[in-house]
């Protein structure tokens, strides 16, 4: 029977050069004349696609040159393109052929996407589109995330006074809430990186806690007694905002002499909190 001498790559015609079209259910050609067998030259391919598949057949004999077979990875956000890959088999002639990258249903991408999305990769071969989409989905949270409390410093006055990690904001509303000694104040702390947007979480509640002042002194100040025999030292916490004063004690005069006085001048006096003090005559 005729089916036996089908193959592929193989093109029949009768005697006037015509092609005769059979396929392998044919049993019998009628009317055609005489039968010549001759091997395709192959002059042409052309390629359809059908998903994410692109076949290559002769477009004379249909024989199949090979397959290329575009295939994409879903994946967490992690600042890297999907993995997209081409497989491909038997001897394609239509090469080369490029990755091409769309938002779904929108626009084309200059390179492949690394940002949250939905995306569809394609490769084209002669006239066939073969395309696969693939989702970036979310990461958790955001990097450098604060943590949920804080104790701050004293000259730390307000929340937008409190230093937050690398790009990470304070609210417009936290920031000029003040902070209280002893008293928690919970502030929204949000990620403002160029990657924002990728992340299920991007702010974060904050309690901060403002401590008591530490406390640093100045210079003493003496502050005579109008007789003379007497001084009061007074230490001021040169710490913004903090009035607290330290008056550790007084000092009598006697007529003892501590120190050789070295000065003329009435009045001049020279010493530490921790010191002797003479006055000069």
């Amino acid at each position: 029977t005729l089916s036996k001498i089908l193959a592929d790559g193989v093109c029949y015609f009768d005697a006037q050069g015509n092609r005769v079209e059979v396929d392998e259910s044919a049993k019998s050609i009628t009317d055609k004349g005489t039968i010549s067998i001759i091997a395709c030259e192959h002059p042409s391919f052309e390629c359809t696609a059908s998903g994410n598949v692109i076949t290559e057949n002769c477009s004379v004999c249909t024989m199949a040159a090979g397959t290329a077979t575009i295939t994409a990875t879903d994946k967490t956000y992690d600042s890297a393109p999907a993995e997209i890959e081409v497989e491909k088999t038997g001897a394609l002639k239509n090469e080369p052929f490029a990755i091409t990258y769309a938002v779904q249903g929108g626009s084309i991408l200059d390179s492949a996407p690394v940002n949250v999305g939905t995306y569809t990769a394609s490769i084209k071969i002669g006239d066939a589109t073969a395309s696969i989409d693939y989702v970036i989905s979310k990461a958790e949270k955001a990097p450098n995330m604060p943590e949920a409390a804080m104790s701050v410093s004293y000259s730390q006055k307000t929340v937008g006074d409190v230093e937050l990690p690398e790009d990470w904001i304070w609210s417009e509303a936290a920031s000029a809430k003040g902070l209280t000694v002893g008293k928690a104040v919970e502030a929204t702390a949000i990620y403002n990186g160029a990657d924002k947007g990728n992340y299920e979480t991007e702010s974060v509640s904050v309690s901060i806690t403002r401590q008591a002042c530490t406390h640093t002194y100045s210079e003493p100040t003496f502050a005579w007694m109008t007789d003379g025999r007497a001084c009061n030292l007074v230490f001021n916490c040169i710490i913004d905002g903090c009035s607290d004063t330290l008056m550790p004690f007084a000092d009598k005069i006697t007529s003892e002499v501590k120190i050789e006085a070295t000065c003329k001048e009435k009045g001049n006096y020279r010493g530490k909190k921790d010191a002797q003090y003479r006055r000069c005559s």
